[in-house]
């Protein structure tokens, strides 16, 4: 026992000095690559969030404390440090030769040199206008701050819905029937990817394109009709809603319908197309209509992409070329 206390004290077989010196294997880390292909991830998926930081810094001897804005890199709650480094994983296993760190060096070092991206957590991944609102209730709930947060949320309320009717409609044996409806961008014909320089001079035929998507079967109905025929108004769209009532609705038997369209006053938001539904509540067709509208937003998106020109939209299943419309005095007397 004492010759190993004299030899701890004497230094044989004390540990070797560290000589200051980086661990060899995180040595090998591209840390380089690992940056930015990691602020190249959060540039694609992440959110750009102004957040205060919470700074203090001494002056004359005085420890002062401030607030500062910087951008910070919000990713969404699902991009968890695991699910980062498997993608990573895989990555790497297709043929890149860098060598892979370890889970908690790779979760350490991005940690360190990208301090302003980070992972929302699964708590407080909501929107950032509710956090604001939120924060502004907490000092008092006025009816006014009441209002503008029911105003913020009725887009994520349609948008649910929007989801509600739509698996309902798929559910065996079910009578109700979601549609959507909506008028594709202005299209000429005819329709190259180069303009020849004398068509400059010439008015191209603009044609109308109608899309009804039947969200029941995933099918899409589209009528397509020039100028000459007729144009696009609340005639030309009720006369379109009658001829697919008539020739898919009422075949498959359905006595519910919901109806989404975007807020065009014009066409869809207007008293005839209205009329038109309650007409057809009032006649038997249908036991009920619930006509819905998409406001402006990011929720109108659900109507827009279904719709876009037919040269660059997918084949639709069913293309059906649309013949003469029925007037308001016409369609009174068949009422």
């Amino acid at each position: 026992m004492q010759r190993y206390k004299r030899r701890v004290r004497d230094g044989f077989i004390a540990a070797a000095a560290h000589g200051n010196k980086a661990n060899k294997n995180a040595l090998k880390v591209d840390l380089v690559w690992l940056v930015k292909a990691f602020k190249a991830l959060a540039a694609e998926v992440g959110e750009v969030v102004p957040v205060r930081v919470r700074m203090q810094k001494t002056q004359d001897g005085m420890v002062k404390k401030y607030y500062s804005r910087e951008d910070y890199t919000l990713l969404p709650a699902t991009f968890t440090w695991d699910a980062l480094y498997e993608e990573m994983h895989k990555f790497v296993e297709l043929g890149l030769r860098v060598y892979e760190p370890a889970r908690s060096t790779f979760c350490k070092l991005l940690s360190i040199h990208c301090p302003t991206i980070r992972i929302r957590s699964s708590q407080s991944n909501v929107c950032d206008m509710c956090t604001i609102y939120q924060t502004r209730m907490r000092q008092g709930a006025t009816a006014d701050k009441t209002e503008e947060l029911g105003q913020h949320t009725e887009s994520p309320r349609r948008i649910r819905e929007y989801k509600k009717d739509k698996a309902a409609s798929q559910e065996p044996n079910s009578d109700l029937a979601v549609i959507v409806t909506d008028f594709s961008q202005n299209l000429t014909i005819p329709s190259v990817t180069t303009t020849p320089s004398q068509w400059y001079f010439c008015s191209l035929l603009a044609v109308n394109l109608f899309g009804i998507f039947y969200e029941n079967d995933g099918t899409q109905t589209n009528y397509v009709y020039d100028e000459f025929a007729s144009g696009k108004g609340s005639d030309q769209i009720n006369s379109m809603l009658q001829h697919f009532i008539r020739t898919v609705l009422i075949p498959a038997g359905k006595k519910h319908l919901v109806v989404y369209a975007d807020n065009c006053s014009g066409q869809n938001k207007n008293n005839h197309v209205i009329r038109f539904f309650l007409a057809q509540v009032q006649y038997g067709t249908f036991e009920r209509v619930d006509y819905k509208f998409f406001c402006e937003g990011p929720h109108n998106k659900l109507v827009r992409p279904r719709f876009r020109p037919y040269s660059q939209a997918h084949k639709p299943r069913r293309l059906l070329d649309h013949g003469p419309h029925y007037q308001r005095s016409q369609r009174r007397s068949r009422i």
